[in-house]
């Protein structure tokens, strides 16, 4: 059973915070990449092309839905209950209004895809007779996901990573099991896919939300008696954070989940499904590097709080160089092996994602390099940086996959998807020099 320690955490060196949560932070990502990967190399294969495609199409319509709304729970948690660690009724207040926002926004959003869903189910597929598909995704993403990202950014403040690294590979681990078993004996259908994915996501939200509420209690925040008002002029800094960061996740969606809409509306839904393929391959690669977006921000934090501007120049550009070598190393496995592996792992209609995938890790390797520019202006309490840098790429992405799309075919979209994945970080990094070196 995965319980949080409820004894208080010791304060950490920077080097031990920054290796402990790594350690655990790539053991997750790379877990779930690899669990994820099998998953859905799996539902590629048994489903087929258009079914694949139905189901890449219904769930990006939920994550981007749900990621429109999102206000970075989780970063704002790490920087106000930082830097509150010594006033507990601000605290209480913060988690108690990040709370209210999250489960608002999220039951909105998941009312309104289920009401729209026939409508969802006619422009992507062209019949009403796939709204309960389209409705299903949007429950799946409702239970995976409210309360989540409040839970793991407490995780993240107490230095228990490992705790939410276990939960996931625990959940993921579960779901493909019982996928592979329940596929094979009853048979491939979309629905029983999105109702194992019900269960187990939603199992895995439930282990994040219980070892935070026992981090609330540790601590001393207890929410059902805060008062939002005693967030008091802090309240202010408190909306622009948030306000920068739900633009940066309206930002963020369109790299993530609107391409898919895109495609799914210029191409059929195998073509989708060759797409959703691809773009999966690569975001494995994007997961090994995320670990670092992830466990670089307190760290942050807590330089800038000492005015260490020496370490925050030597630990940027070491991760840069580091991440650098990395991308080109996935890049040039995946020319090596990619056209082995996809012929053997799913079948020969999916071949056309060997370029595909190639085209697409182009922007992993630009762009990736400079991962650690998000964490940086989210430490430093300027998230309107990082939203005017996804801002410029998410019209570049926008313009792209349009013009790219109809023209080209699979091999425009592809184009355009590298520059989604490398815009945002490279005009972001392009301020921070600004900042650092001319001003």
């Amino acid at each position: 059973m995965i319980v949080p320690s409820d004894q208080p955490q010791p304060q950490l060196s920077f080097t031990h915070t920054l290796i402990w949560g790594l350690r655990w932070q790539t053991i997750s990502n790379v877990g779930v990449a690899v669990l994820g990967a099998v998953y859905l190399l799996y539902l590629g294969n048994i489903l087929g092309l258009e079914q694949f495609g139905l189901f890449a199409t219904a769930t990006a319509v939920s994550t981007f839905a749900y990621g429109i709304t999102d206000c970075r729970l989780s970063e704002g948690a790490l920087r106000f209950l930082i830097l509150w660690q010594d006033v507990t009724h601000k605290r209480a207040a913060f988690v108690k209004f990040a709370l209210i926002i999250d489960i608002t926004t999220k039951f909105f959003v998941c009312v309104l895809l289920l009401i729209i869903s026939p409508l969802l189910a006619n422009y992507f597929v062209g019949s009403p007779d796939f709204q309960f598909v389209f409705g299903l995704a949007a429950f799946v993403g409702f239970i995976g996901k409210v309360m989540n990202l409040l839970g793991v950014g407490l995780l993240r403040m107490t230095n228990q990573v490992d705790v939410h690294a276990k939960s996931l590979l625990l959940a993921w681990g579960l779901k493909l099991t019982a996928t592979i078993i329940l596929l094979q004996w009853i048979g491939p259908d979309i629905i029983r896919v999105l109702s194992i994915a019900l269960i187990f996501d939603g199992f895995a939200n439930f282990l994040v939300i219980r070892a935070a509420y026992r981090i609330l209690k540790t601590e001393g925040i207890a929410i059902i008696s805060a008062r939002i008002s005693d967030l008091g002029q802090d309240r202010s800094d408190v909306h622009r954070f948030l306000r920068g960061s739900l633009g940066i996740s309206i930002a963020d969606s369109f790299v993530r989940e609107l391409d898919t809409m895109i495609v799914a509306s210029f191409l059929s839904l195998q073509a989708v499904g060759l797409y959703r393929m691809a773009k999966n391959i690569v975001s494995m690669g994007w997961r090994i590097v995320d670990p670092i977006h992830v466990i670089i921000m307190p760290i942050f934090t807590q330089m800038i709080v000492k005015k260490d501007t020496g370490g925050i120049r030597h630990l940027t550009w070491l991760v840069t160089i580091i991440v650098f070598g990395f991308s080109v190393l996935v890049l040039l496995l995946s020319y090596l092996f990619l056209p082995i592996l996809i012929p053997i792992v799913l079948n020969r209609e999916y071949t056309q994602c060997i370029v595909l995938t190639l085209l697409m890790m182009i922007g992993l390797v630009v762009g990736a390099p400079f991962i650690w520019t998000h964490p940086f202006w989210m430490a430093t309490g300027k998230p309107h940086v990082q939203l005017i840098a996804n801002l410029i790429g998410a019209g570049i992405a926008t313009v792209a996959f349009l013009l790219l799309t109809p023209r080209f075919g699979l091999q425009g979209a592809s184009i355009a998807f590298a520059l989604t994945l490398a815009s945002p970080f490279v005009f972001s990094s392009i301020w921070w020099l600004k900042e650092q070196y001319i001003n």
